[in-house]
């Protein structure tokens, strides 16, 4: 997780990566302002567990918000049934944080469990915002089956089935077959 407190640009590209409930990917502690765009690159990416590509928490939103630009190509973006890809969290509803959004999705699967964004209000209050209100291009809702379970090895998270037709023969998400998932130390 890229936990992000500063003033400046930030740019975050994930190339074949596996996230496995640690997320969200990165993190504002206020909405960026219109010198601090961020870019979100995702390639061949695979979430699986309570792991959100971004939470944006604010206090207040500026009239001046920095651009949030989030890449998703041929990824596999599954989350909690009671999370979402995007978080937002903050007392003033996120409109015009949505319109400062540019989201593309091409070849990315969703399922359909899974919300795109959700608001939270406060530790409880949590609402799930209508995809009117952000559009992703390219991003495409189907169920989706993986190998194996999500605390498994790395092997376990390949995509085996999803239900619609992709522009490759290759499944989304990461191939696992090159990563390395570092075992687990147990827990006393």
């Amino acid at each position: 997780m890229i936990e992000c407190r500063g003033t400046a640009a930030l740019e975050v590209e994930l190339t074949n990566s596996l996230c496995l409930a640690a997320g969200p990917i990165v993190r504002l502690h206020r909405a960026p302002t219109s010198d601090e765009s961020l870019s979100i690159s995702l390639d061949h990416l695979t979430t699986r567990g309570d792991c959100a590509v971004l939470e944006c928490r604010y206090a207040h939103l500026d009239n001046s918000l920095g651009t949030i630009t989030i890449s998703a190509t041929d990824s596999a973006l599954d989350t909690n049934p009671r999370g979402g890809l995007l978080i937002l969290a903050g007392v003033q509803h996120p409109d015009r944080l949505l319109s400062a959004i540019a989201w593309n999705g091409q070849g990315s699967l969703v399922p359909p469990h899974t919300a795109v964004a959700l608001w939270r209000q406060g530790a409880r209050k949590q609402q799930t915002l209508s995809e009117d209100e952000l559009a992703v291009a390219g991003l495409v809702r189907s169920d989706v089956e993986f190998a194996g379970n999500a605390d498994g090895p790395a092997s376990a998270s390949r995509l085996t089935r999803w239900q619609v037709p992709l522009r490759s023969d290759e499944p989304p998400g990461a191939n696992t077959n090159s990563l390395y998932l570092p075992p687990i130390p147990p827990t006393e």
